[in-house]
């Protein structure tokens, strides 16, 4: 069942946000500590809002650590083994008609799977950001990307300092 195209006013304003978090929180077995902050880095990084539509994704045994630091509007998916989390993002994005429905995607990874379908969502009129820390990210898909934003790079790591005095401030 195919639906109907969005306005391209309203497509431009949509975002769709995709998450790895095991990718962008560095580790294969994630921490509470570590799932939260990189959720903290990435909110900080592209200003996450209520209104951007999130997925995240991450393996079967770090569900719940992963499912509980993700912001409560997100869709949630389980992946099984090694390429799990990515493979689950990767059918989002090309089954579910991305580029009819939003202006931007940002993909918070920077595993190289996604180079393809980031050139691919490109053609097709989507702006595509990645996000991800400096080590880990594919200069294929660094490449492919409209634009890269590292999670450990100075200006993220200054926005999340400012964030934080805000937090501090207001407590």
């Amino acid at each position: 069942m195919s639906t109907a195209p969005v306005p391209r006013n309203v497509r431009d304003a949509r975002r769709l946000v995709v998450i790895d978090l095991e990718n962008i929180a560095g580790e294969a077995r994630l921490s509470p500590s570590r799932a939260a902050d990189a959720i903290e880095r990435l909110a900080a990084a592209i200003d996450l809002g209520p209104r951007d539509d999130l997925v995240v994704a991450a393996d079967r045994r770090n569900a719940a650590v992963a499912f509980f630091a993700t912001p409560p509007q997100a869709r949630r998916l389980i992946g099984r083994g090694p390429d799990g989390a990515d493979l689950r993002l990767a059918e989002v994005l090309l089954t579910e008609e991305v580029a009819a429905r939003y202006g931007t995607v940002v993909i918070a990874s920077g595993d190289g799977m996604f180079t393809g379908i980031t050139a691919d969502l490109r053609r097709q009129g989507v702006t595509v950001l990645t996000v991800s820390r400096m080590r880990s990210t594919s200069i294929h898909l660094r490449l492919a990307a409209d634009n890269t934003i590292y999670l450990d790079g100075p200006a993220v790591v200054a926005r999340l300092r400012a964030r934080r005095a805000v937090s501090l401030g207001a407590a």
